[in-house]
């Protein structure tokens, strides 16, 4: 077996430049595109403050096709609120999102998961996922949300690509302005 040896200094620099000039210019490319806004900025209205829009990340946003914009907006309007005043009235609910293989059903539950749960912020703070039959949650009880994303063993590690694929740039830096995090549980249900 022949034997390799660890890249030297210099390669290490230019694979580092070359990762930075790619990051550089998928940033760029994000600055550039057009929003998918699931709900417009909100002004502030009596009692109500003044809330910003709530988009998908705009590195997920330039790559989702028409029908997984669809498939975004289906799970966002099922599972939120069509609108921001809804929101606030609406019973837990939520929905599922099948298709055949192959058609983007990965990304489009990354781009709604990273926006629900990173992106849509009520102005105190609370996370729109988080609410109770439209209540705000207490600020004693807030953490920050979570959700559980069930999918066969034998795809585990790939849906944990994706994440890294489409939330980590060429560096190796999460992009997008908030932090999103997650974990691999591995485990197998055997009987109900």
């Amino acid at each position: 077996a022949k034997e390799t040896s660890p890249p030297s200094r210099q390669a290490r620099e230019v694979a580092d430049a070359a990762a930075r000039a790619a990051a550089k210019q998928e940033a760029e490319a994000d600055e550039a595109a057009d929003p998918l806004t699931l709900w417009p900025a909100q002004r502030a209205v009596r009692d109500e403050p003044e809330a910003p829009a709530v988009t998908v990340l705009p590195r997920l946003a330039r790559q989702l096709k028409p029908h997984q914009e669809d498939a975004v907006r289906f799970m966002w309007n099922a599972c939120l609120a069509p609108t921001r005043q809804e929101a606030h009235s609406r019973e837990e609910h939520g929905c599922v999102l099948a298709h055949s293989m192959g058609l983007g059903k990965s990304l489009s539950a990354i781009a709604f998961l990273h926006t629900a749960l990173a992106r849509a912020s009520t102005p105190t703070g609370s996370h729109y996922v988080q609410f109770i039959n439209g209540k705000e949650p207490p600020p004693d009880v807030r953490e920050k949300p979570t959700a559980l994303l069930v999918v066969p063993t034998s795809v585990c590690r790939q849906w944990e690509r994706e994440f890294k694929r489409w939330l980590v740039d060429a560096t190796g830096a999460q992009v997008g302005e908030s932090s999103f995090s997650w974990m691999l549980l591995d485990a197998s249900l055997t009987s109900l």
